[in-house]
């Protein structure tokens, strides 16, 4: 009976085990059916990815060249240039081993055929491979040459290209960007960083049309399952074409120069445009900056003046001359002189200065306009019928604003007697437009120094332009004392390019047009992209009055103020302008000078701002010097139409 009852429960087990293992095996063909039909085309798409890795093809991007900035007769300005980069792999060129009866003799395969090879074709340093061989082993990616030109390393790419050297070596191709004269237009053109973003000037403003696109090279599963390389081509920036022209910028370049080295201002501004339709032809700043290299500060420090930026400026002259370009703030110059607490303070202060060096002056700095503006007062005065030739006033060297104010004194302290507008413009007399201005009414006064732009942008194609609304009286504070002072220029601030845009409505019939420094926008086969025409934003005035204005600034050449602004064989007109900066007694003034040729019908306008410069007795005839030194080789340049009515002044 046990016996029975023992083969019995032996039988139940053996029925048991043989159904666990049923199961398992069926369970095990269920997988294997998943992996074989469910899963088998997940695993060959991973597969397949992972080839594509080890082909080293997934997400690789290629480099575009950025597009060039070309001045109006197409001299690059700024253009990108093809370089190489050569990479090494020891660990791959040391598994390498000698084909027997398949290698030619073209075929470079041995590490010392390889190394041979490269140091034949390559400037590197001899037994500098040997070193990496040994000492870098385990690498895949040593540079060997740097960012070379393709007549530094031809034969080589050559050779990689037709696989004479089947592994190994290989080549990056990368882009760099250069400046062809350096200094030239730096704060019209400004620079990009290493990965190809625009900082300042066009170079930041247009940067969506010059940084074009990227390529990518990456692997793809196709809908076959195959794995398969694919490519987006890489697209080029687009080149700007300028209105800029590269020899009228040489010779403002220039012409600042002479005048910065002999009388060391701390700063000036020149543009030159063409008022018919506000076309930028030159723009420059003093001080400028190399574009190859803008973070360069040896030109304004020595390394003394570091330690010095560093510990603390002591002595008082040290600060004077280290400070001197204002390119440093308010708070910097509190530190200067106690010392940076640390590197990141010191590292901030210099950023300070490079950040306002790069600064385009001509659309960020204000000042006082001085008697420039008295030529938009009269302006005013006729359009709105105002005043006329009988007008006449009487300047005895000063004038009481209003009653119980102070008397405002004119230039000429003596006065300049009984005079009529003609005179006073010529003589830039304070007296007379502060009753010109009185006539005008504050009102009027208001709406038109708005029209003729001042305290708004201009909106040139430039970053950073500011409009100096803040530093313009508003109406409700444009009260007698105020009124009368800018009807001279005083009280109030503008940009260089506010004035000459401004300048250029006045003169070219009533018309203000739009600033720009960029012509149009093209591809490599010349395709405009984008087209800058002149764009017409409002008419300020009637062409009897801008005509009568024309003939007025002439006179101020003829036998006024501006008469050492005459060129002989041009009719040139024009108008001083000198502004205190600070106290009187410092002596710390800007001058300025903006003249046009020819007189009848203006075809070319510069204006020339100089601020501080070093010297005991100081004019607006410091900016006149400016003006005819460049203009002297600016107007034969630009074949501007002659005429003999003016003599020159000596």
């Amino acid at each position: 009976m046990r016996n029975l009852k023992n083969d019995k429960s032996f039988l139940w087990r053996a029925r048991f085990l043989i159904g666990v293992i049923i199961i398992l095996f069926l369970h095990l063909i269920y997988c294997l059916v998943n992996i074989a039909f469910v899963e088998g085309k997940n695993y060959d798409i991973v597969v397949l990815r992972q080839r594509a890795d080890s082909k080293n093809v997934s997400s690789r991007f290629s480099e575009n060249k950025r597009g060039s900035i070309l001045d109006a007769n197409g001299i690059p300005l700024a253009e990108s240039h093809l370089i190489y980069t050569i990479i090494y792999d020891p660990k791959l060129i040391l598994s390498l081993r000698e084909t027997e009866s398949k290698k030619t003799d073209k075929l470079i395969n041995l590490p010392e055929e390889i190394n041979s090879f490269l140091y034949q074709k390559l400037d590197i340093e001899e037994g500098k491979l040997e070193k990496l061989l040994e000492e870098k082993k385990e690498s895949h990616y040593e540079k060997i040459l740097i960012n070379a030109e393709f007549s530094e390393c031809d034969e080589v790419i050559q050779a990689i290209d037709a696989r004479k050297i089947p592994a190994g070596v290989t080549y990056i191709k990368d882009y760099t960007r250069n400046y062809p004269y350096d200094e030239l237009a730096c704060d019209i053109i400004g620079f990009v960083r290493g990965d190809n973003i625009g900082l300042w000037g066009l170079e930041k403003h247009y940067d969506d049309y010059l940084k074009g696109k990227k390529g990518r090279n990456f692997g793809l599963v196709d809908e076959n399952d195959d794995f398969v390389i694919s490519k987006i081509e890489e697209k080029d920036g687009y080149n700007l074409v300028l209105n800029i022209n590269y020899m009228v910028q040489k010779y403002v370049t220039e012409a600042m120069d002479r005048y910065a080295k002999e009388n060391n201002p701390m700063a000036m501004e020149v543009v030159v445009m063409d008022p018919r339709d506000a076309r930028v032809l030159a723009m420059a700043s003093y001080p400028n900056y190399n574009l190859n290299n803008p973070n360069d500060l040896s030109g304004f420090f020595s390394e003394e003046d570091l330690d010095k930026i560093r510990n603390g400026i002591k002595r008082k002259d040290d600060f004077d001359r280290i400070t001197k370009f204002e390119f440093f703030t308010k708070r910097d110059e509190s530190i200067l002189k106690k010392g940076c607490k640390d590197d990141e303070q010191y590292a901030e202060i210099i950023q300070h200065f490079r950040d306002n060096l790069w600064k385009n002056g001509s659309i960020v700095n204000t000042y006082e306009p001085g008697s420039t503006f008295k030529s938009f007062t009269l302006a005013m005065a006729l359009e709105e019928g105002k005043i006329d030739k009988s007008n006449t006033y009487m300047c005895k060297g000063a004038k009481v604003p209003f009653e119980g104010e102070k008397p405002i004194r004119c230039h000429k302290r003596s006065g300049h007697g009984l005079i009529d507008y003609s005179d006073a413009l010529a003589g830039s007399c304070n007296v007379a437009f502060m009753e010109i201005g009185e006539a005008i009414g504050r009102d009027i006064f208001y709406e038109y120094t708005r029209d003729f732009g001042f305290g708004s942008i201009t909106n040139i194609d430039l970053d950073g332009e500011v409009s100096a609304r803040g530093l313009l009286n508003p109406l409700n504070k444009l009260n007698p004392v105020e009124l009368q002072t800018n009807a001279f220029g005083q009280g109030f601030n503008i940009t260089p390019i506010q004035l000459i845009t401004a300048y250029s409505a006045l003169i070219n019939g009533g018309f203000f047009y739009e600033p720009h420094v960029v012509n149009r926008v093209v591809d490599e086969k010349g395709t405009v992209i984008l087209k800058n025409d002149k764009k017409l934003q409002r008419v300020i005035l009637s062409k009897e009055v801008a005509d009568e204005i024309k003939y007025e600034l002439g006179k101020v050449v003829e036998s006024g103020t501006g008469s050492r602004a005459a060129i002989e064989g041009y009719s040139i007109a024009g108008k001083t302008g000198t502004a205190e900066k600070g106290k009187r007694e410092e002596k710390d003034y800007i001058l300025s000078f903006i003249g046009f040729s020819p007189i009848e019908n203006p075809e070319v306008i510069a204006l020339v701002v100089v601020d501080d410069p070093d010297k005991e007795d100081v004019s607006s005839g410091e900016a006149i010097k400016v003006f005819k030194d460049m203009m002297k080789d600016v107007l034969p340049y630009l074949r501007v139409t002659k005429d003999y009515s003016n003599i020159e002044k000596k």
